[in-house]
């Protein structure tokens, strides 16, 4: 009926039905030896089911069983002999001569394809390794049991992959996919249609290697890479930190020597003011009262200029430039001085370090000074523009200039501007021009 063999079994007038371990489905006849062995008529040939341990065998065209099958039923003479037909003729056996074979089959692997390529060859070495891609690979194997081989099944287990066996039915190849990186060993071992296992498995044991960015000396390389920016970047911080402290100690400084020289001036003023008074000198003393008003707005105004330059609110150029040009227009319209000031707005959105913006204005409060108390000049211009890549700025009078000598260069504020250009990098130019004025330049790249 298409099921296989049931076995029905009675229970308080109740039939049960279980299914017998038979592989075949179309059984056609059916009868017991004088052993209670059932024998049955299938599509495949003659099987027997032992009733001891339900063990099945069929016997097949290797046993004699004509290709073209058996049908219909068996018939069992006096003596104990079976007879089954087919088309045009009949089978007879007696069930105790027949024996099923107990011989011990041998697996062996027989190929080795990797990626559909043979590779017998590597059968042979210990221990093969295959790149990440080659990770599709597939084995051929045969059992050394010449009787009914075809009925030899084969059971497979694949180290590092599964935990149990699988079975691969008659077919003696067997292949794998997509493996992933790792150790793998193969176990096959085979049984006979007489249940009857191999001796012994046949092993084979090969591995995959990771892909680059998975192997141990990658994750190193990472590491040490991940180390090195990390400990890039503390030591960039500790020299950023550093770089602000040093700025913070020279401001420090700046303030120390302004504010001592100022409250030393005005210490020295006041003692000057009181001598005169006691001695009923007005003229004297409104000489020494206006020095110590003009010591303290020189030093308010040198306080400003700090703290101006360490507020980090006014890091751009526009705002520097602001601070120039209202500097330059109070300095010059208290002395009748035409200021024309130029001022490039591609530099508005520059960003600039505290210590490059403190030391720019004070080099430009330096150039105006000197102008307006030395030149004699009538005009000051004043530029700041981007130059073949760089940020210039020029300052220029029409005032009466000066012979830039051994002396001059030596000067307290010549000597300053230039110090404080090269602090931040700087290229400074003073030109002069006896009789027609002075010309001074500032270039710094534009990252400063």
């Amino acid at each position: 009926i298409g099921n296989g063999l049931l076995q029905m079994q009675e229970n308080n007038g109740k039939f049960k039905f279980s299914s017998l371990p038979v592989p075949e489905i179309n059984v056609f006849g059916l009868m017991q030896d004088r052993n209670s062995n059932t024998w049955c008529i299938t599509s495949r040939g003659i099987g027997k089911l032992e009733s001891d341990n339900l063990h099945y065998f069929t016997f097949g065209s290797e046993a004699g069983v004509p290709l073209d099958g058996l049908g219909g039923s068996f018939y069992k003479d006096q003596q104990g002999k079976f007879y089954c037909g087919g088309n045009g003729y009949f089978v007879e056996f007696d069930p105790e001569e027949i024996r099923p074979d107990k011989g011990i089959p041998r697996c062996i692997i027989t190929h080795l394809w990797v990626l559909d390529k043979p590779m017998d060859e590597l059968l042979f070495k210990q221990t093969p390794e295959f790149s990440n891609d080659q990770n599709t690979i597939s084995f051929s194997c045969a059992s050394l049991y010449y009787t009914y081989s075809s009925s030899v099944e084969f059971f497979y287990l694949l180290e590092g992959a599964n935990t149990s066996w699988k079975s691969n039915g008659t077919n003696p190849d067997i292949s794998f996919t997509g493996l992933q990186p790792g150790s793998y060993t193969l176990h096959v071992r085979s049984k006979t249609g007489f249940d009857v296992w191999s001796s012994d498995e046949a092993t084979y044991t090969f591995k995959i290697n990771p892909p680059f960015y998975q192997t141990w000396w990658f994750y190193t390389i990472i590491i040490l890479i991940v180390a090195g920016i990390l400990f890039a970047f503390y030591r960039y911080r500790i020299a950023q930190v550093l770089k602000v402290q040093a700025i913070r100690n020279k401001i420090s400084r700046d303030l120390h020597d302004d504010i001592g020289s100022a409250l030393g001036s005005i210490s020295y003023f006041s003692a000057a003011a009181e001598k005169s008074l006691k001695e009923s000198n007005s003229a004297a003393t409104g000489m020494v009262l206006n020095k110590i008003g003009t010591t303290s707005r020189e030093m308010i105004e040198s306080m400003r200029d700090i703290v101006w330059a360490v507020n980090p609110d006014k890091d751009s150029f526009m705002h520097l430039a602001d601070r120039m040009k209202m500097y330059a227009v109070d300095s010059t319209s208290s002395n009748e001085i035409k200021l024309q000031f130029y001022f490039d707005e591609k530099l508005g959105g520059i960003k600039l370090p505290m210590n490059s913006r403190k030391n720019i204005f004070l080099i430009f409060k330096e150039a105006v000074y000197n102008s307006i108390k030395y030149s004699a000049c009538s005009v000051i211009d004043v530029r700041m523009e981007i130059a073949d890549g760089n940020l210039k700025m020029t300052i220029a009078d029409n005032g009466k200039g000066f012979v830039f000598n051994e002396s001059t260069g030596k000067g307290f504020g010549l000597k300053n501007m230039n110090s404080r250009a090269e602090e931040i990098n700087g290229m400074l130019k003073i030109v002069p021009s006896p009789g027609s004025g002075t010309l001074i330049i500032l270039i710094l790249g534009n990252r400063q």
